[in-house]
C-alpha cells in the first residue's frame, strides 16, 4: 500500500489508477489510518481527487483523527481542492482534532486575504515595471532630440 500513497502524495495519477484498477483497491479503504483521499487532499493533488471521486471515494471521511479532507485541504491551503471538494458535495460542518469548530470559514478567509495580498504585490511589481519603462522612454526621447 506505501507504493499507493507514496503514488497520491507525488501526484503520480498514471501509478494510482493502475494500483487503484489492477489490485481492485477499495478507494474508502484506510491505509494507516487515512482513506486515499485525505493524503490526496493534504499534498495538493486535486488530480488525483478527481479520479478517487469518480472511483467513488466519500469526500466527507475523515482520518483516525476526525480530520476531513476539506479541513486537510483548507489547512494546507490547497485552494484548488478545497473548491473541487466543496463543489462535490464535501460538508463545511466539522471539527478539529481537538473536538472544537474548525473554523471552516476562517481558514477560507485567511487563504482569501493571503491571495488578495500576492495579488496586490503582482500589481505593484507591473506598475513599477510600467513606470520605468515610461521613465526610460521619456529620457531617450529628451536626448535625442
Amino acid at each position: 500500500m506505501s507504493e499507493l500513497v507514496w503514488g497520491i502524495k507525488n501526484g503520480d495519477l498514471d501509478q494510482v489508477r493502475d494500483f487503484i484498477e489492477k489490485k481492485g483497491i477499495n478507494v474508502n479503504d484506510n491505509i494507516d489510518g487515512r482513506p486515499p483521499i485525505l493524503y490526496a487532499a493534504d499534498y495538493g493533488q486535486k488530480d488525483v481527487i478527481e479520479y478517487l471521486v469518480g472511483k467513488g471515494a466519500n469526500v466527507n471521511a475523515c482520518d483516525k483523527h476526525g480530520i476531513s479532507a476539506l479541513l486537510a485541504a483548507i489547512w494546507e491551503g490547497h485552494t484548488t481542492c478545497v473548491k473541487f471538494l466543496i463543489q462535490n458535495g464535501a460538508s463545511r460542518d466539522g471539527k478539529a482534532p481537538d473536538g472544537g469548530v474548525c473554523g471552516l470559514a476562517k481558514r477560507i478567509l485567511i487563504i482569501l486575504r493571503s491571495l488578495l495580498v500576492m495579488f496586490r504585490l503582482l500589481l505593484h511589481i507591473a506598475l513599477v515595471v510600467v513606470w520605468t519603462q515610461r521613465s526610460e522612454k521619456a529620457v531617450k526621447n529628451i536626448y535625442s532630440t
